[in-house]
């Protein structure tokens, strides 16, 4: 099992194989993936996302990946030989974070793939760490219910989060300002989904406040009124579409232009996710499966 059980206390078990390692996850957005390491920390593990992607992520994605793959295959492969070419990064104490899936997506072959790439480059000692949807990501262990909980509110917050920088920062008076205080709502969320609240209505009350006090720093943040942008929805591809490296910044270079921008969020892949294993529950001629329930 991943995780051992939460202690009776509240405080976190040691977590089973993860004990001593770093698990790193991959930055398809940023709120959102640092939210789930925040509820990681809670589990007693120690997480956090990649460093930031540059020059050196393309380099070493397009290095071990022959151009076949779709682009956040590059990307996330980059990102994490990246951490291990790191000074004083031990390989038997760290992990990555890699969900899998069925499906039309070529997500599916993630896993396998950065697994053959690792082994190819003598970092066998690497931890992946791989929940699948097939399951509800409840292959987590004893803490699989935590996990699932705590990771779909982490997400809705984030993407509300987003939601309220979207539609505050194309009007903002002062430049930085809406950036400013999304990153002040981004730690606080991140606070209180690491700690333990000894409930999950204590952690919604406590995720219910932090929202509010979200949406009252955004409210105050000074707006140039008088005049409509044009708003332009942004599809395509979920990872290309969030993560900021992979589209180039593209919302805030139309932001720049004069345009108001609109998008899907990560629960958005959570409902798709949630239907497939629905839809594969009804051909096998069930509903429900132990597992899913149990989450």
């Amino acid at each position: 099992m991943f995780f051992s059980q939460l202690s009776r206390g509240g405080a976190p078990a040691p977590p089973g194989p993860l004990a001593g390692k770093k698990l790193w996850l991959p930055p398809m957005s940023d709120a959102p993936a640092r939210a789930l390491a925040a509820v990681f920390r809670s589990l007693g593990v120690d997480a956090e996302c990649t460093p930031r992607s540059d020059a050196r992520t393309r380099e070493l994605g397009a290095r071990h990946t022959n151009g076949d793959e779709c682009y956040p295959t590059k990307v996330t492969m980059g990102d994490y030989l990246k951490v291990l070419e790191r000074p004083g990064t031990d390989p038997r104490k760290t992990a990555f974070l890699m969900a899998t899936g069925q499906g039309p997506c070529r997500f599916g072959q993630y896993l396998p793939y950065l697994r053959s790439v690792l082994e190819t480059l003598g970092y066998r000692d690497v931890t992946l760490l791989s929940p699948s949807f097939e399951n509800g990501y409840s292959d987590l262990g004893e803490n699989s219910t935590h996990f699932v909980r705590s990771g779909w509110r982490a997400i809705v917050s984030s993407d509300i989060l987003r939601k309220l920088l979207l539609k505050a920062r194309p009007y903002e008076a002062i430049p930085g300002a809406a950036d400013a205080v999304h990153e002040e709502c981004v730690r606080d969320l991140c606070r209180v989904l690491e700690c333990n609240h000894g409930g999950y209505g204590a952690q919604m009350e406590r995720l219910r406040e932090c929202l509010l006090r979200a949406h009252g720093l955004f409210r105050m943040l000074p707006r140039r009124n008088g005049y409509v942008r044009p708003l332009i929805g942004i599809v395509g591809e979920i990872f290309c579409r969030l993560n900021t490296f992979s589209n180039e910044d593209l919302v805030r270079r139309l932001e720049e232009a004069g345009a108001e921008v609109w998008m899907n969020d990560i629960s958005e892949w959570i409902w798709y996710t949630n239907s497939e294993a629905s839809r594969m529950f009804r051909l096998q001629g069930s509903r429900y499966s132990k597992t899913a329930l149990a989450s």
